[in-house]
Formats: structure tokens, sequence, C-alpha cells
């Protein structure tokens, strides 16, 4: 099935989207100074809020493939994972049957999520495993296995997990459950998969990885439209929304100039002074504030 991206190879994603982190410019504004916008077009004669109202910000991709913001997702994921209270859970290994002669990395990273959510489905109905939560990480192997390792909050025999594991994907038995002796040990051992590559030197292993350009295996899950890792709805804590003051002002542009020009009418429309800019992440060019407003 064709996923719904504007773009479907990663490499295109890569020039368009990643490479493009902070080449651009976002404009927001505060709240109360939109609120006192909408009231001076009333006709209202509002006093002009106090503070920061307009705060200029580089466009980030969010990206895992990005080196500053896939940094951060991961970091920020790693915190999430060692706040989780892991009494009672179950380190497993489940394994999917991939045979060289018959190989099929793409089809297996498929069949694993399938069989996966398959399993977890049959093992709720069993009343003893009911309410079921896990975290899942995704391994693709140097030889084009696929395996997945994660939590379980359950214990779950071997001997049932291996039966139930053959009779779902029809080829594969391997299954492994563990206790969890060290919380900072299985964190730090499922944080190495979700940043695990696949060197070229796997290439004698597996042709089909490193034709496919899997200098890391980013390629593969992107193309595929599936994530590294996922968790059951209430393994992870709720977070609370974060409420913000900022919202986006409707204007974004990778051109300093065109940037430059929206200040000068903002200015010029709301009667804005330099103090009531943020352009502590805005470094493109400190010359023409300084310039602009010591004119103005």
């Amino acid at each position: 099935m064709p996923l719904n991206r504007k773009y479907p190879k990663y490499y295109d994603y890569i020039d368009e989207v990643v490479k493009k982190c902070s080449h651009s410019w976002i404009i927001l504004d505060r709240k109360d100074f939109r609120n006192w916008k909408h009231q001076t077009c009333d006709g209202a004669a509002a006093p002009l809020p106090s503070g920061k109202l307009i705060k200029i910000t580089p466009a980030r991709c969010k990206s895992y493939s990005c080196e500053v913001c896939g940094k951060k997702k991961v970091l920020d994921l790693y915190d999430r994972l060692k706040r989780v209270d892991l009494k009672g859970y179950r380190f497993f290994t489940l394994t999917l049957k991939n045979e060289y002669s018959n190989d099929n990395t793409e089809a297996n990273l498929l069949r694993v999520s399938k069989c996966f959510t398959k399993l977890n489905n049959r093992l709720r109905k069993i009343e003893k495993f009911k309410g079921l939560e896990y975290f899942k990480v995704i391994e693709v192997g140097p030889n084009g296995n696929v395996h997945i390792h994660g939590l379980w909050n359950k214990y779950i025999e071997i001997k049932l997990l291996s039966t139930l594991w053959f009779k779902i994907t029809q080829d594969s038995y391997r299954a492994d459950v563990k206790r969890i002796n060290s919380k900072a040990d299985v964190v730090n051992y499922l944080f190495k998969y979700l940043t695990k590559t696949c060197l070229a030197s796997y290439a004698e292993h597996d042709p089909q990885l490193f034709e496919l350009d899997l200098i890391n295996t980013a390629q593969l899950f992107y193309e595929n439209g599936k994530r590294r890792y996922s968790s059951s709805k209430n393994f992870f804590a709720k977070v609370p929304k974060i409420n913000t003051d900022w919202l986006p002002y409707g204007y974004e542009s990778n051109e300093v100039e065109n940037v430059e020009s929206e200040i000068k009418f903002i200015v010029r429309e709301y009667g804005l002074k330099k103090d009531h800019f943020d352009f502590e992440l805005y470094n493109e060019s400190d010359l023409f504030i300084d310039n602009y407003f010591d004119s103005s």
C-alpha cells in the first residue's frame, strides 16, 4: 500500500525537509498581543501589552533523521523511559524467521509489526493478562533478521509465548522473557536498539540491505511507514499539554530580506519598539536590527 506522504522516498525527504532544518524563520506573537490587535480592529482603545510580544525563531524539522532535532527527540524519549516505574515488568525478545535463501527484510519488517499486534490482542483475551502494557523496539539485525525487544508489565511463560508466536507467525517460535535485574541496564539496552545502525560492513552478510543504501536503517523504516519504537496507551504517564503563550503569527520565510520586511511592517502597523521583540534566536542580521530601531 503506497504511503500518503509528500516525500515517499527517504533521501528526497532528507533533501527537502531535514537538510532545510532551521534554514527558514517563523514569526510568533503572544496571545495577549493577538487579542489586543482584535480589540484595536473592533475600535477599542486598549493599551498595548508590555514585554516581549513578537518572537522570531528558526523552523525546526522535528525529524529523527536530523542531527539536531533527532538527538533531542531520542534523548527526550530516553528520559521518559527512565521515569517509568518498571516494577513487575519483564524484558522480552521475539524473533521472526528470515532464511537467507529467501530473504525479504522489508516484508518481514511489515509482518513483524502485524504479528506483534495479533500477539498482544490474543494475550489480552486471557484473564490474567488483561491490562497488558508494553514498550517495544524493532531491530533489524546484520543478516536482515527482524527482532522485537521490549517490556511487558506481566510475566508470560516462555512456553505459552513461544506457542502463540508460532501460531501467529506460522514459522517462528523463538521467544524469550527475562526478569529485570537492573532498570538502568534494560533502559540502556533498549536505547542501544533505538539508535542502532546497519554498517556497510554488513554487506557480505546481507547484500539486499546494502543495495537499499542502508548506511543506517532509517531509510528502511521511513519508506515502509514504520516507527522504530512504539508503546501501549498507558505505558508512559500522561504528560500535561504545554500551555504556551506563543502562537504562529502566520509568516515563514527562508529569505532574510523578507523576514526583515515583515518586521518593518509589524513596527509600522502596531507601533512596536525593539523591546517588544524577542531576537534571542534571530542571529541572521544583528546589524539590521540595531540600525533599523536606532533610526526609527
